[in-house]
């Protein structure tokens, strides 16, 4: 299907059969919201830095790694995790990966855009 019409069929769709958010059902008021409303996005919160070098926990103020990680060694440089995996954004990575609501991925494309931009030297 001729990507313009893919468009105008998904906008249409959207019209008659307006994306409710994954978490609470509500029908955002925002096009824009790419599957979770305003109120919703809201319970979601980044992970304050400092950031551990292994886990992507919040580390002690000069520290490189956390408690948890200090004595660990991995076989990886870095990691950074967006959010706490618990409550909402848990709840919507589940609904991702085991419900197939696939639309999803431009929401957490965008999280982690975001703690890309706050965050890291690009």
């Amino acid at each position: 299907m001729p990507f313009m019409l893919a468009q105008t069929l998904s906008a249409t769709l959207d019209l008659i059969f307006p994306p409710e958010c994954e978490i609470c059902g509500k029908i955002p008021r925002s096009q824009a919201s790419k599957g979770i409303c305003e109120i919703c996005r809201l319970t979601i919160h980044p992970i304050p830095p400092p950031y551990c070098a292994s886990c992507g926990r919040t580390a002690t103020s000069g520290a490189l790694k956390c408690a948890r990680c200090f004595h660990e060694n991995f076989h990886f440089d870095r990691a950074y995790a967006c959010s706490f995996y618990q409550g909402n954004i848990k709840e919507l990575l589940h609904i991702y990966k085991f419900n197939g609501r696939k639309n999803l991925k431009y929401f957490f494309i965008e999280l982690m855009s975001e703690f890309c931009l706050r965050n890291l030297d690009i």
